[in-house]
C-alpha cells in the first residue's frame, strides 16, 4: 500500500464506524435479537448452550457477545455496538485488500463506500445476530490465503474458517472454495499436501471446542444445530 492509502485508513475506519454504529443505535428491533441476547446473557451468567438452555446455532456467538457484555454493559445498545464494530472492521479489511489488489486507494475507498451503502449489509450487520461476526471471520480466512504466505497463514485461515462455522454452521460449505484458492496460489504454497495439512490443522483446532458437547450429550448437540432446522 502507498503512504497515501495508509494515511487514509484511519479516516475510512472512522467513516465506517460512524455509519454502522449510528445505524445500530437507530435500527428497529429484529425479532431474533432477543433470542441471541438471552443466550449471551445466560453465558455471561455461567451457563452453557445445549446443556443448560436451548440454542439453535453453533456456540461461538453467545460467548463472544457475553464476554463483551461482561466488560462493557449488559444492555441491548452495548451488544449492538459490538455488531457495528464487527461491520466496520470488515469494511476496513475490504478497503485494505482492494487497495492492495488494485494499487489504487480510490478503488479501496469505492469498495468501502459500496460496502457501507449495501442494503443487506447496513440492515443485517448492525443487529445482534450471526451475520457480522461470522462474515468478518470468513473474510479473514479468505485474506489469510490470498494475502498471506507460509504455513502459519494457512493455519490461521483454517482457524478463522472454523470460528466462522462455530458461529453459523452452513459456512462450512465455503471450505471447498478456500481449498481451491490455496490450489490457485501454488507459487506461494508449492507443497500442496503440506499446505492443506496446515489449513486443516487450524480448522480442526477451531472446531475442537465442539467436542465438549459432542462427547457430553451428542443428541442434544445434534438436535440444537441440525434436528430443529430439519423439523422446521
Amino acid at each position: 500500500m502507498t503512504r497515501s492509502a495508509k494515511l487514509l485508513l484511519p479516516f475510512v475506519a472512522l467513516f465506517l464506524a460512524t455509519a454502522f454504529i449510528a445505524v445500530s443505535r437507530l435500527r428497529l428491533v429484529d425479532g431474533d435479537e432477543g433470542f441471541y441476547l438471552l443466550a449471551a446473557r445466560l453465558v455471561f451468567q455461567g451457563k452453557l448452550p445445549y446443556t443448560d438452555f436451548f440454542y439453535t446455532q453453533m456456540p461461538l456467538l453467545p460467548f463472544a457477545y457475553g464476554s463483551w457484555m461482561r466488560i462493557t454493559a449488559d444492555t441491548w445498545d452495548s451488544a449492538r455496538l459490538l455488531s457495528g464494530v464487527f461491520a466496520a472492521a470488515f469494511g476496513c479489511l475490504l478497503y485494505w485488500h482492494v487497495t492492495r489488489m488494485t494499487g489504487s486507494w480510490r478503488a479501496g475507498c469505492l469498495a468501502a463506500l459500496l460496502f457501507v451503502s449495501s442494503t443487506p449489509v447496513i440492515v443485517w450487520f448492525t443487529v445482534v445476530k450471526t451475520y457480522s461476526l461470522s462474515t468478518l471471520l470468513l473474510f479473514g480466512a479468505y485474506l489469510a490465503v490470498w494475502e498471506g504466505s507460509g504455513k502459519w497463514a494457512l493455519a490461521f485461515s483454517g482457524l478463522l474458517l472454523a470460528l466462522s462455522v462455530d458461529t453459523r454452521l452452513y459456512l462450512a460449505g465455503i471450505a471447498p472454495i478456500l481449498l481451491l484458492s490455496i490450489y490457485c496460489r501454488r507459487p506461494a504454497f508449492p507443497n500442496l499436501p503440506a499446505a492443506y495439512a496446515w489449513f486443516f490443522g487450524g480448522f480442526a483446532l477451531g472446531l475442537s471446542p465442539n467436542l465438549y458437547w459432542i462427547v457430553r450429550d451428542p443428541g442434544s448437540y445434534y438436535f440444537n444445530n441440525l434436528g430443529i432446522h430439519a423439523i422446521r
